[in-house]
């Protein structure tokens, strides 16, 4: 063993950690909706008209929380 923690390390200086390819400078990622508690969300889809996209992923869906 030769006391290092990575064989080879690398690092490079990137403007954005995720490359996302918003180019758009308006974009804000601060810039969120609103947080609902459950309570929210349900008196939501007692309306029926109301329209609810889950956009989970599929480990959030098996798991049941987002």
């Amino acid at each position: 063993m030769t006391g290092k923690s990575f064989w080879v390390l690398r690092m490079k200086v990137r403007e954005r950690i995720v490359a996302d390819g918003i180019d758009d400078p308006a974009f804000n990622a601060a810039d969120v909706g609103e947080y609902l508690k459950a309570a929210e969300v349900n008196a939501m889809l007692d309306d029926p008209d109301a329209v609810f996209i889950d956009m989970r992923n599929h480990y959030e869906y098996e798991v049941g929380a987002f």
